[in-house]
């Protein structure tokens, strides 16, 4: 072996490292939303999981089993209803600060858990005024939002006669499952935050370490098609730690690559790099675990300059000179 190719595979190593660190890092930590529930439901993702696990270990169970399995979970169906309810509010913050507007609902659970489970158009704007009271909404536009909540849950219930959970758990590819959250739940709405907002609930339910109830799409291995949103912070971290290297011999990559060497100040557009951190999510063989990792990675250190103290301090190529607008 040459030594110009023993080099090839040493960098190559070292890009793959970058990219497991930034997923094990994903493994160890929660989906934001799962840290907010309230107390009625917080435990129930766990005994989701429990029977998520119980049931990978037995394969021999039928579809029907499987099914009747999670059926028996309490509150699995306002468990499942209230995470796409909050998700669907998320839509309409003028200013999103997520955390606080996942408190705050969480904190007027008492007010909103009976529309949960009897949603219907009259009591949409005394829940949008409810929140608003509590967070910056915009009314009109978080009334319209509750309005389609309340028809998507409807026509799931009426129209194919089963619960929610049960609609998502049926789903087999990751294209259909996006394509009728679209459908039902945000028929007049379009934009890169609505993008957004029907990821993080695909990815909520189709992940083992999530709400795992999309289950013959985890089954069948087809999670590892999600294609993550490529935000702003998963989109810093990915660059500036040189995991976007491990495509090194594509022509923008290698663009890029030849700036840093100079040490020109690099101002990148989101739009023009996001095909390539979609890549190497793919790459990671778990990209919702990758997309995880890396949005916090890039919200609590990139972002905020703290090398010293980030996860990825060990492995990371520092490209500081990287910016993203």
């Amino acid at each position: 072996m040459s030594s110009s190719e023993k080099g090839r595979i040493k960098r190559i190593e070292k890009y793959v490292e970058i990219i497991n660190e930034i997923k094990r890092y994903g493994l160890s930590i929660r989906e934001l939303l799962l840290d907010y529930l309230p107390d009625e439901i917080n435990h129930v993702p766990e005994i989701i999981r429990e029977t998520f696990t119980n049931i990978i270990h037995h394969r021999e169970y039928t579809f029907t089993e499987c099914l009747d399995k999670y059926r028996k979970i309490p509150k699995i169906e306002t468990l499942t209803r209230y995470v796409i309810f909050v998700l669907t509010v998320v839509l309409a913050a003028e200013k999103l600060r997520i955390e606080k507007l996942y408190e705050c609902i969480k904190n007027l659970y008492s007010e909103v858990s009976y529309f949960l489970e009897n949603p219907n158009y009259s009591d949409t704007s005394k829940i949008a005024n409810t929140i608003s009271q509590n967070y910056e909404l915009n009314i009109k536009l978080t009334t319209k939002l509750l309005r389609n909540y309340v028809r998507g849950v409807n026509k799931i219930v009426k129209a194919h006669k089963e619960n929610v959970f049960e609609w998502i758990f049926k789903f087999r590819k990751i294209h259909d499952f996006e394509h009728d959250l679209r459908r039902y739940f945000y028929p007049d709405f379009s934009g890169e935050r609505r993008r957004r907002v029907i990821r993080m609930i695909i990815r909520t339910f189709s992940h083992e370490t999530n709400i795992p109830i999309a289950l013959t799409i985890l089954r069948s291995g087809e999670y590892k098609n999600y294609t993550p949103a490529a935000d702003m912070y998963s989109t810093l971290v990915t660059m500036r730690s040189g995991a976007f290297l491990i495509f090194y011999r594509d022509d923008k990559v290698r663009r890029i690559r030849m700036n840093l060497t100079y040490g020109i100040p690099l101002k990148l557009k989101l739009k023009q790099v996001k095909g390539i951190i979609r890549r190497v999510a793919k790459f990671s063989r778990d990209p919702i675990l990758y997309e995880r990792g890396a949005f916090n990675i890039g919200y609590k250190y990139c972002s905020k300059s703290k090398c010293e103290e980030c996860v990825l301090s060990g492995v990371c190529e520092k490209y500081l000179n990287i910016s993203i607008k």
